[in-house]
């Protein structure tokens, strides 16, 4: 089927390269930006000031059009700033389910062993993952969906059986996998399982996640790739963005 564009519901930061804006920069002639959130800047920068937006209303008329124009998307759910903003994306995906042909979703809750967002929108992203066909979590996130503490020390082998239990449908790719060498994927599908090294990344910049799950989106749904290939092409698009920032001495990516 062929992939008109890219529903993406997520924050966009004024200041600074992350989420909406990101992906805006790399894939902006797939992505139709759905904000969940305004940021003035990024949470790193202590100026920052976030501001509400009507979600419901947003991602309602952008279907809307979609639907007008017979358009097939993918939704691609980032971050969320309220829970109640699930029942909004949960009613429009029932409302226009016949132009959405996959849901991709990034729970952005934490990373190394933190929360950075507030705790109550657990239960809205575990409702989300199990309508998903793919979540793209990183390893403390895996541990938060499946109810450990996020600094819990538990083991991949332990965690990627039980989301399998718990989420069925969803086929998981977890990043930033605790490795003293390399940059570790695990990728557990109904038809497989897949662990791929790459050489760690220079250094840590922000958005990562959010390129990475952009570039897989396109490389799976518009570009048709395998799902290894997919995932090798997005790990590369990572990378390739962080040496060319390193080499200008930028601090972003874009």
């Amino acid at each position: 089927m062929k992939i008109d564009k890219i529903i993406s519901v997520s924050s966009f930061a004024i200041h600074g390269a992350a989420s909406l804006k990101l992906l805006l920069a790399k894939y902006g002639k797939y992505v139709l930006p759905v904000p969940s959130a305004l940021f003035t800047a990024l949470t790193n920068n202590p100026l920052y000031q976030k501001f509400e937006l009507p979600l419901a209303e947003v991602l309602q008329s952008t279907l809307k059009i979609v639907e007008a124009k017979e358009q097939n998307c993918i939704l691609h759910i980032g971050y969320l700033s309220l829970p109640e903003q699930v029942d909004a994306i949960l009613q429009n995906y029932n409302q226009f389910k016949q132009n959405i042909h996959a849901i991709v979703v990034d729970p952005v809750m934490g990373d190394n062993g933190k929360w950075y967002v507030n705790p109550n929108l657990l239960p809205a992203w575990q409702q989300l993952v199990s309508i998903a066909n793919f979540a793209t979590p990183n390893f403390t996130e895996l541990k938060l969906l499946l109810n450990f503490d996020a600094d819990a020390e538990v083991e991949m082998e332990t965690l990627l059986p039980l989301f399998k239990q718990k989420f069925p449908n969803c086929n998981v790719i977890v990043t930033s996998v605790p490795h003293p060498i390399y940059q570790e994927i695990y990728v557990h599908t109904a038809d497989e399982e897949i662990s791929l090294q790459f050489p760690k990344h220079s250094c840590a910049m922000g958005g990562t996640g959010d390129l990475f799950t952009g570039t897989f989106i396109v490389q799976k749904y518009i570009k048709h790739k395998p799902l290894e290939i997919a995932l090798q092409n997005s790990h590369r698009a990572v990378s390739k963005a962080i040496s060319k920032a390193l080499k200008k001495q930028k601090t972003e990516m874009f």
